[in-house]
């Protein structure tokens, strides 16, 4: 069995030694339901200095070996509440929790401690709340290891919530490759709500306790496997850093004997807590995805949080009400932030010196500390004042300001980086104005290079004060930017726009910016405008050794002039200097050009693949199409370069602009 669930070495087929039935209906102690779905959830951990307090006593008083509350501003050192004085240490990606917060403590690192521990009798408590949906990854999460550090076996207790592969959103208890062992629970866990676990190891019978209840939840023999002088315990992940948990834990507590049930329910009920019905819970789970073609590996990210960008060994990512960023390519998240309007995000870039600049639908933000701290950006326009949003006609319809399609905003320009992008817009979310930004200050300051005139076809008015939305001096007009980039050779920037013919008005036009860095002024020239069954409705604008590469999605009446196309740039509006290097048949959405390989992706509504994937090893004289069939019917877009690990990051989209998953892609 490939990609073995409890491990990431063994080929072995798990084996459950054993499993507990389902729990009856519904009882006077709240326990969970029979009705498919059907789960009773904790509605809220009380966070308040009494409850607090009552609970520290009633676990005090069941004498721990160590009792780490994880509160506060411990730093690193998580701190022994016990007499004992067995201080744990929070890995990177860990740390302490602030009760009542929204932040999560635990993004992929872990808490350990080494102490003295009986060899075959023992008992962990804590309280979890995992962030990440049980269809994301082969295992959710592990809250708790007794086991050696890295050691390849993983040989020891594992307590953790099920994925995609097993036991999804149930806990299980493993004890490591050789024995390679399971028990499982039957309650369906619900993700992002509190949840008590006790479990309680006596010689080789394993029984684990949830929420209060005084009947297991789990329980059956589970051989010994750790060493008997075992000391290391981890918190928030397993011994060898395999699928740790993303979310919060707290109130974790060791005892050097087996916990009764009834401590175990005494300890639940000090916390205060109210037990209500949750959600229905699904029963179909999404597989997670991943291969490989001939030319290229590819993964399916996880679903939670999303990773909206990525650069070298940092990618920034957001979940609901929090903001992340990773300094490992997104295998932990030791930097977070609430953010309220995460889910509106639409637009993200980490800077050459880590400053990370983010977008929702129509403010910018910056980020000059590790998310440690934000501020709002207000972007000035050509004449150096304030640029504000208009006021919507329909306030849940402000527009996507800031939103690209394609994935490479930053260059080097003179030996310092720029950022310039366009917002690809009018689709969703409401009309708004067609603009060029830059920001020649690592995002300090944001303006406007170019801004496209007002456009009766997509437009509307400000519902204030009634002024069209665009330049209404400029009479180029579209309905929003495919692409931007950079040719060093020129010291230009290239823009094209899309999409149709209105009147006599075309709105596919490519142009060509010339920044005065001393002036702090642009000089732009509109080079071709065309309609929309041209080479000239296209993107991902790529500039290689002084040649301009770029992909076509042209439309309309067959026959159609697309493909993906390579010229001199003094060539661009002279097709008979051009050169066609594919022929996909069907329109290209973005491309991406890096270390002589091409990437490029089909338009999901216009062609018979599901998710088309073109791909050239050798800058185009070669080429291969493949369908990712198992992601379904998706357009890919916003191609980020490859980070250190050798991972291009590509969007997934429903249509050609819905944001759905993200695809990494590592050419072989």
């Amino acid at each position: 069995m490939k990609n073995h669930p409890w491990t990431t070495a063994s080929l072995v087929v798990v084996a459950l030694a054993a499993t507990l039935p389902s729990l009856p209906g519904a009882a006077a102690d709240g326990k969970p339901g029979d009705r498919s779905g059907a789960v009773r959830v904790i509605k809220e951990k009380p966070a308040d200095a009494t409850g607090l307090q009552r609970l520290s006593e009633a676990v005090l008083a069941s004498k721990p070996l160590a009792y780490w509350r994880m509160h506060g501003k411990e730093g690193a050192v998580a701190v022994d509440t016990s007499p004992n004085g067995n201080n744990g240490t929070y890995e990177k990606g860990a740390s302490p929790y602030s009760p009542g917060g929204k932040a999560d403590n635990l993004n992929g690192g872990r808490m350990w401690a080494r102490l003295k521990l009986p060899a075959d009798t023992y008992s962990v408590e804590c309280w979890f709340w995992n962030e990440t949906p049980h269809h994301v990854r082969l295992v959710t999460g592990y809250m708790f290891s007794r086991g050696s550090d890295g050691e390849k076996s993983v040989a020891g207790d594992h307590l953790g919530i099920g994925g995609t592969h097993s036991a999804t959103g149930k806990l299980f208890v493993f004890n490591g490759n050789k024995r390679n062992e399971v028990i499982t629970g039957s309650t369906q866990l619900v993700p992002r709500t509190w949840n008590h676990v006790v479990m309680v190891r006596q010689k080789n019978e394993v029984a684990v306790y949830l929420n209060g209840h005084t009947e297991p939840e789990i329980q059956g023999r589970l051989a010994v496997t750790y060493k008997p002088d075992s000391a290391k315990i981890f918190i928030g992940g397993r011994s060898d850093n395999f699928a740790n948990l993303f979310g919060r834990m707290d109130e974790v507590a060791l005892y050097d004997r087996a916990l009764t049930p009834k401590e175990a329910k005494a300890h639940f009920d000090a916390a205060g807590v109210t037990l209500v019905e949750g959600p229905k819970q699904a029963a179909a789970v999404r597989v997670a995805k991943d291969g490989e073609t001939e030319h290229f590996w590819y993964r399916l990210a996880p679903a939670d949080p999303y990773i909206d960008s990525q650069r070298d060994n940092k990618a920034f990512a957001f979940r609901k009400g929090v903001i992340l960023l990773s300094e490992d390519n997104g295998k932990t998240w030791p930097h977070t932030k609430e953010f309220p309007n995460a889910k509106n995000i639409t637009f993200s870039c980490i800077l050459k010196n880590g400053n990370v600049l983010f977008a929702t639908r129509t403010k910018l933000y910056l980020s000059t500390d590790n998310l440690k701290t934000y501020k709002q950006i207000t972007v000035k326009d050509q004449k150096g004042r304030d640029y504000l949003p208009h006021t919507p006609r329909d306030p849940n319809q402000p527009g996507w300001y800031f939103h690209p399609l394609d994935g490479v905003h930053t260059w080097d320009v003179d030996g310092r980086e720029m950022l310039v992008w366009g917002n690809y817009c009018n689709v969703l979310g409401g009309p708004v104005p067609i603009n060029i930004y830059y920001s020649t200050d690592q995002g300090q300051t944001v303006k406007i290079a170019y801004s496209f005139g007002h456009n009766p076809g997509h437009h509307d008015r400000d519902a204030k004060t009634g002024r069209p939305l665009g330049d209404p001096d400029n009479p180029v007009i579209c309905r929003h930017i495919h692409s931007v980039a950079y040719n060093p050779a020129e010291k230009a920037f290239y823009a094209c726009t899309g999409d149709h013919t209105r009147g006599n008005r075309h709105e596919c036009h490519w142009l060509r910016g010339v920044y005065d860095r001393r002036d702090d002024t642009w000089s732009w020239k509109v080079l071709v405008s065309s309609t929309s069954n041209s080479r000239y409705k296209s993107g991902g604008i790529n500039f290689v050794d002084g040649k301009v590469y770029w992909a076509a999605d042209a439309n309309g009446k067959a026959p159609f002039d697309r493909g993906i196309f390579r010229c001199n740039p003094a060539d661009l509006a002279d097709p008979s200097k051009q050169t066609m290097l594919f022929n996909p048949k069907y329109p290209v959405a973005l491309m991406i050009i890096e270390d002589g390989v091409i990437l490029a992706g089909h338009i999901a509504l216009e062609s018979p693949f599901r998710t088309g994937i073109m791909f050239s090893p050798d800058m185009g004289k070669t080429w291969a199409q493949y369908d990712l069939k198992e992601f379904g019917k998706r357009t890919a877009v916003r191609f980020h370069r490859k980070n250190r690990d050798g991972w291009f990051r590509v969007d997934l989209r429903t249509g050609w602009v819905t944001p759905n998953e993200v695809l990494f892609i590592k050419p072989k």
